[in-house]
């Protein structure tokens, strides 16, 4: 009987402890929802710290500042900014017409991208358009994207951020574009194309012969002996690659990309 008993009571404690566990795994999706939501918080917040002391550390980060490259109507360039050796910041600088700008600054961890912001201006004829947006990345994958836009600039600061979907895949395609572009390699390994006279004025272009390639355009100030060889027989060296050494300029109040010196490349 005594047996018995306590059989019984290993049952009976077995079964409150099943019922137990059942109680803890039991979740619901709503909960999931509630501890993604928290979870993607705490990463936001994260990013945003991390963020935060980049942009105040720019000023003293070592950079390095691309060609200036064309396609259509957009101009751009792009600067990367150094931390410990490491790639932290993509900055892209762009401007297209004579009124629509685009800056996309693209922060790296690890480097991965982990957040972006836009602030673009486009324009039709006499409408324009004001945008703003920022992306968060985890792991490369997207976990929060918001916007806002006006017609009006001094409007925009007054709209609300609101949620809007982001292609996850292409951050980390865009990181890599922007990389490229400061490399001169992928679609921005660009040869000599023609010597360019305008006014008093020659330009070196770097190019392909083709509508969907980018182009370089470089201010001539003084021929040496590359760009008078380039000059005196162009289709002999047109497609051919260059070694060259540029900076940036202020002429007359503008800032202007110029052919400092260069060589063919073996």
């Amino acid at each position: 009987m005594k047996k018995l008993i306590i059989l019984t009571s290993l049952a009976l404690l077995a079964i409150a402890c099943t019922g137990e566990q059942k109680k803890k795994d039991k979740t619901t999706p709503m909960d999931s929802v509630q501890v993604k939501a928290i979870d993607d918080k705490a990463v936001t917040s994260a990013i945003d710290k991390y963020v935060a002391s980049i942009k105040s550390a720019i000023p003293t980060l070592n950079y390095k500042r691309s060609l200036q490259y064309s396609l259509g109507d957009y101009t751009f360039d792009v600067s990367v900014y150094y931390k410990d050796n490491k790639q932290v910041a993509l900055f892209e600088e762009g401007h297209s017409g004579e009124v629509g700008y685009r800056r996309l600054n693209v922060f790296l961890e690890n480097d991965k991208p982990v957040f972006a912001e836009l602030a673009e201006k486009t324009s039709m004829g006499s409408n324009n358009q004001f945008t703003e947006a920022k992306v968060y990345l985890n792991d490369l994958k997207v976990i929060k994207a918001e916007e806002r836009k006006s017609n009006l600039e001094s409007k925009l600061t007054e709209k609300p951020f609101t949620p809007f979907v982001a292609d996850t895949l292409g951050f980390a395609a865009k990181a890599d574009f922007l990389k490229n572009a400061i490399d001169c390699s992928g679609v921005f390994d660009l040869p000599f194309m023609e010597i360019k006279k305008s006014g008093n004025n020659e330009y070196l272009i770097l190019g392909k012969a083709d509508a969907n390639s980018y182009k370089v355009i470089l201010h001539i100030i003084k021929a040496d002996e590359l760009i008078k060889k380039l000059k005196a027989n162009p289709q002999a060296y047109k497609g051919k690659k260059l070694d060259i050494q540029w900076s940036y300029e202020n002429i007359k109040g503008y800032e202007r990309l110029v052919y400092k010196s260069g060589s063919l490349s073996i």
